[in-house]
């Protein structure tokens, strides 16, 4: 789905610019989490391995579980800003963002971005 372009600028893109790499991250750190919960359990049907490796395993999980908390409140943080920039100016930060940078690209390539005062 498609929100479309203002002004040239590709708002679908700015809008998920920062959530996109978050989902990315927690997608590979829940296919990991699971990973490590299976490995961890295979580790104590396993004969000869000794407590301590066991042990170390679940740490790795949870380790790798708080990372994937960690990644869930960032997102969270995230959509709850944006969400309150949209109720006070009623558009995206990244929209406002990115208007601002096309503009002021426009304004530059001008020779005077204001008039210049007279003497």
């Amino acid at each position: 789905m498609s929100i479309g372009t203002i002004g040239g600028i590709n708002v679908t893109d700015l809008l998920f610019s920062d959530v996109t790499p978050l989902l990315n991250v927690m997608n590979q750190l829940t296919e990991d989490f699971r990973l490590l919960v299976g490995s961890a359990e295979e580790l104590t049907r396993t004969p000869g391995v000794n407590q301590r490796t066991v042990n170390q395993a679940i740490d790795r999980v949870e380790n790798t579980g708080t990372l994937i908390d960690l990644t869930i409140v960032s997102l969270y943080v995230k959509i709850l800003f944006v969400t309150d920039v949209m109720d006070t100016t009623g558009l995206p930060l990244t929209l406002i963002i990115g208007l601002l940078e096309k503009i002021l690209e426009e304004a530059q390539s001008q020779e005077d971005i204001l008039p210049r005062p007279r003497s």
